[in-house]
């Protein structure tokens, strides 16, 4: 049976696959970046913590967006990614125990 999407079209396995690259990639990206000891941000206060903020939210956001679509023509796309989005950060945290430099905050995962 051929997944389809909200306009009831059939998506091909290409684009299927097109799909998951994106969500994998931008995971990876995310992954890449959480690794790094020293990433540059602004100075300390409000405008570091805004940025700091925003910069979760942008990337968590854009990967829900790409876990949605990945996800369309199956049920609850919207609920879904962002359940596996929240779990992805929630690692990310996790992950960042392990690299100097880096420390899990718990505030980070609910800017996301």
């Amino acid at each position: 049976m051929t997944p389809h999407d909200r306009s009831g079209g059939a998506v091909t396995p290409l684009v299927s696959a097109a799909r998951w690259a994106a969500v994998v990639g931008w995971m990876a990206l995310i992954f890449y970046l959480s690794a790094q000891p020293d990433l540059p941000s602004p100075a300390a206060g409000l405008l570091g913590t805004l940025f700091s903020s925003g910069s979760h939210a942008l990337e968590y956001g854009v990967l829900a967006v790409l876990l949605a679509v990945a996800l369309d023509g199956s049920r609850r796309p919207i609920l879904v990614s962002f359940v596996v989005t929240a779990l992805y950060a929630l690692s990310d945290e996790f992950h960042q125990t392990f690299v100097p430099g880096r420390v899990a905050d718990p505030r980070t995962w609910c800017a996301t």
